[in-house]
């Protein structure tokens, strides 16, 4: 509640600071929010974006993409950008060391997991598994997705990045494309979200020690960047929600806290 209130107090204060020129003051009439939006987090989103139209009748278009690929293109060009929401909250932070967000609210947690197909029939269970030569490796490019860069992380501190790297099958720069390949067989293991594969009936997750103190922050932000701070920051406030947004994410798999009640 704190962390909303004062969201409100940011977006009251950068209004007054910004007033709106006359081009900005008729996009915020009618244009729609502008989300970039981590891929791994779509079926929340999606679903969470038709909720809120119905309910407020508000547009909100989204480009989907890596968590890393969306920053970068938001360095480069961060004009009609008025959300950025990553499956990792370190993009946040540095999006915000920038200049290019100023408001960050966590969403929800995701646990890093090995996707394998369901009943796991090449027994994988340990990081050393991931090296036998009856194995096909796939994963999430590092310095596209967020899941990549975790994996990046955790294999280089296991010993085991280099020679994981080496015998890679391929390399995606989002989960869901990593994630559908396990689960139309053309590799049999690769590391994402729990909720990626609490989404699939065709895949079982894996957890091995070396991924328990990975977990990840789902987080979105405003951008210094936005014409319409009250609008983008309505939106945030649904999707923090407990009974809106929130719901959409604990349905998907994804774990979560309590948030506020929703009021327009």
């Amino acid at each position: 509640m704190v962390a909303i209130s004062l969201l409100v107090l940011v977006a009251a204060i950068w209004m007054l600071s910004n007033p709106a020129n006359p081009s900005s003051a008729t996009a915020s009439m009618g244009s729609p929010i502008r989300l970039y939006c981590a891929a791994g987090i779509k079926p929340v989103i999606a679903a969470a974006i038709e909720e809120y139209r119905e309910e407020t009748g508000a547009a909100i278009e989204v480009q989907y993409g890596g968590s890393g690929s969306l920053l970068s293109q938001l360095e480069v060009r961060p004009q009609g950008v008025d959300l950025y929401l990553a499956a990792d909250s370190s993009y946040l932070e540095t999006a915000r060391e920038k200049g290019l967000v100023r408001e960050i609210l966590t969403l929800a947690r995701l646990q890093p997991v090995v996707a394998v197909a369901r009943g796991n029939p090449l027994g994988i269970d340990s990081i050393q598994s991931l090296l036998a030569d009856n194995v096909r490796v796939g994963l999430a490019n590092p310095d596209a997705a967020a899941v990549g860069k975790i994996t990046r992380k955790v294999m280089t501190s296991a010993g085991v990045w280099d020679a994981i790297r080496e015998r890679c099958k391929v390399f995606k720069p989002t989960v869901n494309e990593i994630a559908n390949d396990v689960a139309i067989g053309s590799i049999d293991a690769a590391v994402v979200w729990d909720s990626t594969v609490a989404m699939s009936d065709r895949l079982d997750p894996v957890n091995l020690p070396e991924f328990e103190s990975a977990a990840c922050l789902v987080a979105v932000g405003i951008t210094e960047s936005t014409e319409r701070p009250v609008e983008a920051l309505r939106f945030v406030r649904f999707l923090n929600s407990g009974d809106r947004g929130k719901s959409f994410f604990a349905k998907h798999g994804f774990q979560t806290t309590d948030g506020d009640q929703w009021k327009p």
